[in-house]
This record gives C-alpha cells, structure tokens and sequence, in this order.
C-alpha cells in the first residue's frame, strides 16, 4: 500500500504542476490586467484636461503677444516721417 500512495502523490504532484498552477497564473494575470485598466481612466481624464490647459495657454500667449515688438539695439523705422507739412518716405530708396 506504501508503494501505491507515492505513486499517487507523485502524480497529483505532477497533474497540479501541469494543471492547477497554469490556470491559477492565469486568473492572476487577469486580475492584474483589471487593475491595470482601472488605472488608465484617472490617466485618461489628466491627459485631456492637460491638453484642455495647454490650448487655453497657447491661446492666452496669442492675446498677449505684443504686435510690434523690437529687438534691443534694433528699431525699425516707421513708413512715413513728418517733416513740416509733408510726409517723406524713409523706407526704401526713394
């Protein structure tokens, strides 16, 4: 009887390695799986809210940008400069 029973364990043994633990791996895999697609709808809604802000930012940069802006040491002339009653031309060779 001794010789039958660690027979018998050792095929239980060798069934629960090629069975049991395979399908246990599974069904952890998928429950990782779940969680990890729990956590990608908070990510989702920051993403959207972040390109939400940087749109408002670009548009807010637009209002703020000054139309004729100088660079330092640089000036540029204007079209026309008033010389007593009339108006000259400084731009261009004229």
């Amino acid at each position: 009887m001794k010789k039958n029973n660690s027979i018998i364990a050792f095929m239980l043994g060798i069934i629960t390695v090629v069975c049991i633990v395979p399908v246990f791996s599974s069904l952890g895999e998928l429950i990782c799986q779940w969680i990890e697609a729990g956590k990608t709808l908070p990510i989702e809604k920051t993403t959207k809210k972040n390109i939400k802000i940087a749109k408002l930012q670009n548009k807010l940069e637009k209002i703020q940008m000054p139309i004729n802006s100088q660079a330092i040491g640089f000036e540029i002339p204007d079209e026309c400069e008033v010389y007593g009653d009339y108006c000259r031309n400084k731009i261009g060779f004229k």
